[in-house]
């Protein structure tokens, strides 16, 4: 597991998230990571440095999340 990976699952567990609602998991491929759980459509696939970035920037606290999140609308988000 990557530095990365390791920071974004404390930063999920600091926002009120369990392993089962939000994890991110090594991805395929060098690099990559998956972020994945209840609170997502689907799992979100990209680079591990660019879903920590997620997680840091995009992810909201678990007491402020008003419906699970969508990859589209992070991506969206991302580029924004």
């Amino acid at each position: 597991m990557t530095a990365e990976i390791e920071r974004a699952n404390a930063v999920l567990v600091e926002k009120g998230y369990s392993a089962a609602r939000l994890i991110v998991q090594p991805g395929l491929g060098a690099g990559k990571a998956l972020l994945k759980g209840s609170e997502i459509v689907s799992p979100l696939s990209d680079t591990a440095v660019t879903i920590l970035r997620v997680v840091e920037e995009i992810v909201p606290p678990l007491a402020e999340l008003e419906h699970p999140l969508v990859p589209r609308e992070i991506r969206t988000r991302l580029g924004a």
